[in-house]
């Protein structure tokens, strides 16, 4: 078999592999709900991926409208959320500090910079630091539903190193959906996300040792 074959072969191999991984049913890459969200004193919801209107402005997209919506219906007694900047800007004005829904009372998670692409464990890693400044101690954990199982895996690792006495539960966050023009390639799909999500896991995994931050690198001000 001549090289030229050999080469052919390969990629239409890897092609079909590609496609067979993106075919994989979507329950593969979903985490299962556990905890109790009832003794949650706080609920963190993922931002995931966000969108900008004819002015450039940054406006949340469906997947946070979704989140945040179907949080403050599924959850109305807990009346504190931590959010990132793509879900706060669902309901609430870039310029304020602090913003209620009704008696639910919603506070940043990060400091967004356009500049600056936070990973699930960053954002891990900042939302206890938040809970900590609250004096929180109990959260529930709300993500899109394919970003779920990542999330739920950086949250219980950064917890070990950085509040052990830390609990999350996680929510049955129902099928979730993609922000077709987000500004991250990443989230607009399926398919692109299942390969990244792979990615990701893969970046943390045990065998492949990668330091988890002591603070969070985008921290919100003081008083915020």
């Amino acid at each position: 078999m001549t090289l030229l074959k050999r080469a052919f072969i390969l990629i239409l191999l890897s092609f079909g592999l590609v496609i067979a991984f993106i075919n994989l049913p979507a329950k593969v890459f979903r985490a299962s709900p556990r905890g109790n969200a009832t003794t949650s004193e706080a609920i963190i919801i993922m931002g995931f991926g966000f969108e900008r209107n004819s002015m450039a402005e940054m406006i949340a997209g469906p997947s946070n409208q979704f989140l945040l919506d179907w949080a403050l219906k599924t959850y109305p007694d807990i009346k504190l959320m931590f959010v990132q900047e793509a879900v706060w800007r669902v309901y609430c004005k870039s310029e304020q500090k602090d913003c209620w829904l009704g008696d639910v009372r919603l506070r940043r998670i990060d400091k967004h910079d356009d500049n600056l692409d936070l990973h699930t464990m960053d954002i891990a890693v900042c939302s206890l630091e938040r809970m900590r400044m609250f004096g929180v101690s109990k959260a529930l954990l709300i993500a899109h539903d394919m970003q779920l199982w990542r999330t739920q895996d950086s949250f219980e690792r950064a917890k070990r190193k950085l509040c052990p006495s830390c609990e999350f539960a996680v929510a049955p966050v129902p099928d979730t959906p993609y922000p077709n023009k987000s500004e991250q390639w990443r989230n607009r799909y399926e398919w692109t996300y299942k390969l990244v999500d792979t990615l990701a896991r893969l970046r943390y995994h045990p065998l492949i040792y990668r330091a988890i931050l002591q603070t969070c690198p985008a921290p919100m001000p003081p008083g915020e």
